[in-house]
């Protein structure tokens, strides 16, 4: 596995049967690996899975099952298949999606940023099974992703004003965790709403968890353009208002210690590349 330079701390690496290798954490229990990833070819059965998503190359489920000491285990697992004969042979000199959210979950935690724990990373390095990899994390308790959250506060019905100053709230709580993400140099590919976990905490209080970290990157340099792209992905959530904008990047502005001129043109070129569509952002994000 070619990203992790040294060991990650309290993770092993391990051999299995039916060719899978990879990282598993010491506590995650190496015996109920190959069981799983066996389902996921041959089915789940009666088993206690939800499937989160089938794309063809992704598929993403949901499993709850207890180890052989008794101990409850939730737990979601991304597997990647390669299809292409070239992104297959990719394998063998590169990092494989797996192993790249592993990495990217160690620097979001060493960076203080919220993640789903990292359980394991696990390859197939048989022929038969190479360009296939399987990432385990545990499952987000009490979480929704920002799209369904945001959802429902525009769909909440509370008295007088109530309803505006807990979505008001979600956005400055929003602003200052992207705020934190790029200050630590973390770079994620895809900052949309389906990738930004909101979890529900005690006395009421929210915070956010970053998924999919297969493309997430720490930058020593971390250049404006990179900030517009997360920006304009964030700005593209579904039932986003031009105020909700203006709000959510005047406090991220005002977090990340951004001069008033320079917020003021920001706030207007996103606001105004987000209302032309999905294509024309996308293309924007590029040039930026």
């Amino acid at each position: 596995m070619t990203c992790l330079q040294v060991n990650p701390p309290r993770f092993t690496f391990v051999r299995l049967r039916h060719d899978f290798k990879g990282w598993v954490r010491s506590d995650f229990p190496t015996e109920s690996i190959a069981d799983v990833l066996n389902q996921f070819d041959n089915g789940f059965g009666e088993n206690s899975a939800r499937l989160l998503k089938d794309d063809g190359k992704s598929r993403v489920v949901q499993q709850v099952f207890e180890d052989q000491a008794g101990k409850r285990w939730d737990i979601v697992v991304k597997r990647v298949r390669y299809s292409v004969p070239l992104r297959r042979l990719g394998f063998l000199f590169f990092a494989s999606p797996a192993s790249r959210s592993l990495r990217g979950a160690l620097l979001l935690q060493q960076g203080g940023i919220g993640t789903a724990r990292p359980l394991a990373a696990i390859e197939t390095y048989g022929w038969e099974g190479l360009g296939t990899s399987y990432y385990f994390a545990e499952t987000v308790e009490n979480g929704k992703t920002l799209y369904v959250a945001w959802k429902e506060a525009g769909e909440e019905q509370l008295p007088g004003t109530a309803a505006a100053k807990r979505r008001r709230h979600l956005l400055k709580q929003l602003s200052a965790f992207v705020c934190r993400i790029h200050g630590s140099g973390i770079y994620h590919r895809d900052l949309k709403g389906s990738n930004i976990i909101v979890q529900k905490k005690e006395a009421g209080t929210i915070g956010f968890v970053l998924i999919d970290l297969d493309r997430v990157r720490k930058n020593r340099a971390f250049r404006w353009r990179k900030r517009i792209k997360n920006l304009i992905q964030v700005c593209r959530l579904r039932r986003l208002s031009d105020r909700d904008k203006v709000l959510f990047l005047s406090e991220y502005s005002r977090q990340c210690g951004i001069s008033k001129q320079k917020m003021k043109s920001l706030v207007k070129r996103i606001v105004r590349l987000t209302r032309s569509g999905a294509e024309g952002s996308a293309v924007a994000a590029k040039s930026c």
